[in-house]
């Protein structure tokens, strides 16, 4: 899969795209990728300039035929020996010259019917070439391209700007880049020549040692195919997350008596945690486990019903929920505080909790999710009552799930107090999830209803 606007560039034939970056950031891994789909357009040349196995490149062999490979390395012509005969690198393209190396490259297109040609790298092929003919070569490669209508597709090691940009049709530039000492990787689109950039940049993972890029986060939380969530079992005291990717990387789910802190960063867009948490709480209430909520801000108390109902069902969402809220809203799944006086609210959350656990089993597990923001916001500095709460649900054996926002000044606090740290990051509109306690990689997060309900899906980062 690659972003909609290189498929659309690459709709018309003579196209040149240029991959830029340093190395060891998936250029050649881009490059084959790009292969793969333009397969269908016509023949694909792999002209390789660099020593190195075939065996090394993953995917090569299933994508490119051996008979579609160039060998362009250049110490069979320049007298320098690696032994090549224990290295199989395809043709030998033999060349003294770049107007040789341009005739040989024709020859080769000419041979083909509508190849798509890819260069790796263009660095090793004009290593020994003077200024002013690099400087040629380039334009005559560009010329070539057009003149035959062939697409090609150029790998240069730097991610610098020189004038080699402005010949080509296109160029991204691929980067890895660290967010919290986690590696990720971008692609910036530069230029496409005739194509609408939607989105010029696009976090991407060489997973598996492929190329896959990740589209902008899209809630789907208004969608009506959905059905009753299949619940996920909880087994060995740990509760599941609703996710069975993240359940994986948990070692189960969320131990019974843990305080889970969710760190929310800037920009992720508000259906994202929403539908994350929304996971968690139908596979509880799925369960028959209580779930006592005291929401974040900008968490509409009707909403979070509207999300939440068709995957659980009303009767039952009504008799194991509680939304604890001061907006007035009087459901049978409601609870009233004032949010003045800590102490007095605390006491009507315990008392909600305590009936809602009557009526499912006062020894059973429960689910509590709060927004921190909430309580910061109503009640200032409450860092000592936060923690007697904390102390309660892990005593009772409770499922405490913590939201935070920047700015929050207990965010310090919750953060040791947390058993389990888990932090939603966006960059680039692509959502990251990754944990703190356990430290775990970057993973992409994305909702998917393969199920008919919401379950987050969780793709590695590398």
């Amino acid at each position: 899969m690659i972003p909609k606007e290189l498929n659309d560039f690459f709709e018309v034939n003579g196209r040149i795209l240029l991959i830029k970056g340093h190395a060891g950031t998936g250029k050649t891994l881009l490059g084959l990728r790009l292969l793969n789909n333009l397969r269908s357009h016509g023949d694909i040349l792999w002209i390789n300039s660099r020593d190195i196995r075939p065996t090394d490149i993953t995917g090569l062999d299933d994508i490119v035929p051996k008979e579609s490979r160039i060998n362009a390395t250049q110490y069979k012509v320049t007298g320098y020996s690696k032994g090549p005969e224990a290295i199989d690198l395809g043709k030998q393209m033999a060349y003294h010259s770049d107007f040789e190396l341009i005739g040989a490259i024709y020859s080769e297109i000419l041979a083909s019917e509508k190849p798509t040609v890819v260069i790796d790298s263009y660095d090793g092929i004009i290593t020994n070439f003077s200024k002013e003919k690099k400087e040629a070569f380039g334009v005559e490669l560009t010329e070539l391209a057009r003149h035959t209508k062939t697409n090609m597709i150029i790998i240069q090691e730097s991610d610098a700007m020189d004038v080699f940009d402005y010949l080509v049709d296109g160029y991204v530039v691929l980067s890895s880049k660290e967010i919290d000492g986690r590696r990720v990787r971008e692609m910036l689109i530069g230029k496409l020549r005739g194509v609408e950039i939607t989105n010029p940049k696009y976090i991407f993972t060489l997973n598996g040692g492929s190329y896959l890029h990740f589209e902008p986060y899209k809630s789907q939380i208004s969608r009506k195919d959905t059905s009753l969530h299949q619940k996920i079992p909880n087994r060995n005291n740990k509760y599941s997350t609703g996710s069975r990717d993240l359940d994986v990387i948990l070692d189960g789910g969320y131990p019974a008596g843990s305080f889970v802190l969710l760190e929310v960063g800037d920009n992720i867009l508000p259906e994202a945690h929403i539908e994350f948490i929304v996971s968690t709480i139908s596979n509880f209430i799925a369960n028959d486990l209580a779930v006592s909520i005291i929401p974040s801000g900008g968490m509409n108390i009707k909403s979070l019903y509207s999300h939440i109902v068709p995957f659980v069902g009303e009767e039952k969402f009504n008799r194991m929920v509680r939304i604890n809220t001061r907006s007035g809203v009087e459901e049978k799944y409601t609870s009233q505080y004032m949010g003045k006086v800590y102490e007095e609210d605390y006491k009507n959350w315990y008392e909600t909790l305590y009936n809602l656990k009557k009526t499912v089993g006062e020894n059973k597990t429960s689910l509590q999710y709060v927004g921190y923001d909430t309580l910061e916001t109503c009640y200032g500095d409450v860092s000592k009552g936060i923690s007697e709460h904390v102390e309660f649900s892990k005593d009772i054996g409770d499922v405490l799930i913590g939201q935070i926002k920047p700015g929050l000044r207990i965010s310090q606090d919750l953060i040791n107090m947390s058993d389990i740290h888990l932090k939603l990051k966006e960059m680039d509109g692509t959502v990251l999830l990754y944990g703190e306690k356990p430290r775990t990689p970057l993973y992409e997060m994305r909702i998917v209803y393969d199920r008919g309900s919401p379950e987050v899906k969780l793709t590695l980062v590398v």
